[in-house]
């Protein structure tokens, strides 16, 4: 019935599929930059090591990134899609605590705004800002930037899905389940964001067993969400297997969260309600912090 729309869906997948973050051709530019096959530039290598870190979301392929970025920056300091990529990192520095920088929320807004003053159709940099006004609780601002990024390009698995966490962390869980709808309907790579999403949503309407589900679906080992959320749900449901597994992974990436926990969480959910339901789903799987 909906011709247009059923092209429109396969070509969203083949995309995604070829030239998401984890596509084809990035897994295929990874293997060659490990194995030195051929030489990439600083910004090739840039991109690359960005799109690595995009899949996984850990502390150390972020310092990796942010190093390889800050030296293309240095070589092309008016190369849109580097401080692009530099902007999105740096919120996320500030959400996981990467602590890569001081301020990097103000460092940014900076970058994201003078990309979209030169670029007013940078995708990426309208996400990192939308990411900024979401840490800072500005829904209004948050819903701008949003909108854009979705004008820009609907079909952008990556930046799409990126936006979802980012509703949720704000309250907004309806329309964080809709967008997440249409983005897993699609079967693209990229879609722990919207597990991450999805597990909260569930978390926060205290439907513990699907918020497991989606947590197990992340597969990010060493991110801060998927340790948090696999800790938090089996904490609620008293599994003290999935409990245990995910504490250990937790705190083998962030060794310190157990004096820092406070500090490092109140950033990944600034809602003052969301951080005592985490805390709570930590503490009933045995893992107090301060």
């Amino acid at each position: 019935k909906d011709w247009l729309g059923f092209q429109e869906h396969v070509a969203g997948c083949i995309l995604g599929r070829l030239c998401g973050d984890s596509g084809i051709i990035q897994q295929v530019l990874l293997n060659e930059y490990s194995s030195g096959a051929n030489d990439f530039s600083p910004v090739q290598a840039a991109t690359v090591l960005y799109s690595k870190w995009a899949d996984s979301f850990t502390r150390q392929t972020a310092e990796e990134a942010h190093a390889v970025l800050s030296r293309a920056l240095e070589l092309e300091p008016r190369q849109a899609q580097i401080r692009a990529m530099l902007a999105d990192l740096y919120v996320c520095s500030h959400q996981f605590s990467y602590d890569l920088v001081e301020q990097p929320l103000e460092k940014a807004l900076t970058l994201a705004s003078e990309v979209i003053y030169a670029d007013p159709a940078c995708q990426l940099a309208h996400l990192a800002l939308a990411g900024v006004h979401a840490l800072k609780s500005d829904k209004a601002k948050f819903s701008e930037a949003a909108r854009r990024v979705l004008e820009i390009n609907p079909l952008s698995s990556s930046n799409v899905a990126a936006l979802a966490p980012y509703y949720v962390i704000l309250g907004l869980l309806d329309e964080a389940g809709e967008l997440c709808s249409k983005i897993l309907t699609r079967n693209l790579p990229r879609s722990g964001e919207c597990h991450i999403a999805m597990s909260l949503c569930h978390y926060f309407r205290a439907d513990y067993e699907e918020a497991l589900s989606q947590a197990r679906k992340i597969a990010r080992p060493g991110a801060l969400c998927d340790g948090v959320l696999r800790l938090c749900a089996g904490g609620m449901l008293g599994d003290s297997r999935e409990a245990e597994a995910a504490a250990g992974e937790l705190l083998e990436a962030y060794p310190d969260c157990k004096k820092q926990g406070l500090r490092i969480l109140s950033r990944a959910f600034p809602r003052v309600e969301d951080l005592e339901a985490i805390l709570e789903g930590l503490s009933r799987a045995g893992l107090r912090v301060s």
